[in-house]
């Protein structure tokens, strides 16, 4: 939940920048660099140092759910240990604390942090990538391994994968115009392959 964050925050700052949303250039400037593109993580956010503290030490940290310090000038994450029902939240925290990374706005300001901001932009300023970012998510929610081992989705094609298939990496189907089917009567596999962290579509003959 806490890379699915960082992936989506990712995207926030991409639309963002391409659209001249105002706190783009803030949050470009603290990246350091706007070499990046659509759907890319943001250079680096996937090495921003997160700590999950210990249940029994829950009770210690000053904010209910997360902090962002400045140790040594390194920023570091720290959240609360939530029961396995409440993972999902972490999404939302950590949207929240990147906010803190990579701007100097203060609590009450105007700013997004919630899952739903960003599934918002992108269907409003670019419902085209809609397929890619339910991808994303429905990795890190069904397959969690496979999801932390990847970061770039570039090469799937353009349409929503079954669960099917991301659960299990493979299913019997076939791909046409219209997107990606598992079908037992089909005469394929279709497979997911992970390329040294590029993440393809493969389809095979029985």
């Amino acid at each position: 939940m806490i890379k699915l964050a960082e992936w989506l925050y990712s995207i926030g700052v991409e639309l963002m920048k391409m659209y001249f949303v105002p706190g783009w250039l803030e949050r470009v400037s603290k990246v350091g660099t706007g070499a990046f593109g659509m759907l890319d993580p943001l250079p680096g956010i996937f090495d921003t140092e997160v700590k999950v503290v210990k249940p029994q030490y829950n009770d210690l940290l000053t904010d209910s759910v997360g902090v962002t310090l400045v140790v040594n000038n390194k920023t570091v994450i720290i959240l609360k240990n939530l029961s396995e029902d409440d993972r999902f939240l972490y999404v939302g925290i950590m949207l929240h604390e990147l906010n803190h990374v990579y701007t100097e706005f203060e609590h009450g300001t105007f700013q997004w942090e919630n899952i739903y901001n960003v599934l918002y932009m992108v269907d409003v300023l670019d419902p085209a990538i809609t397929p890619y970012v339910t991808n994303i998510i429905r990795l890190a929610m069904y397959n969690p391994k496979l999801f932390l081992k990847v970061n770039n989705i570039l090469e799937l094609p353009p349409y929503t994968l079954p669960r099917d298939l991301i659960e299990h990496e493979k299913c019997v189907g076939y791909m046409d115009d219209r997107g990606v089917v598992c079908n037992e009567t089909s005469s394929t596999i279709v497979k997911l392959v992970n390329n040294n962290g590029i993440l393809k579509l493969e389809v095979v003959q029985l």
